[in-house]
């Protein structure tokens, strides 16, 4: 049985996404601090960003808050919206 078998169909895994990220990268100069990353959050899901002082946390949430400039795609509330 694979994991996708036991979740549920009301389990967030299984809901649309929200908000989804696909292709995110970002450099400073040569410093490539994000690869192309995609993200997906599903109504009500909880998510976490964790990791090592300097590893892309907060730019990772300034781009999906559009503080960034950026060249990739994100969809917010199922409405796709293009980076600049």
């Amino acid at each position: 049985m694979s994991m996708a078998d036991t979740l549920s169909s009301s389990s967030p895994a299984r809901q649309k996404s929200i908000v989804e990220a696909h292709g995110i990268s970002k450099q400073f100069g040569d410093l490539e601090v994000l690869t192309n990353i995609d993200f997906s959050l599903a109504p009500s899901e909880v998510v976490c960003v964790i990791g090592p002082s300097g590893s892309g946390k907060s730019t990772l949430l300034r781009c999906l808050a559009f503080l960034e400039p950026l060249r990739s795609w994100q969809r917010l509330y199922r409405r796709s919206v293009v980076g600049l």
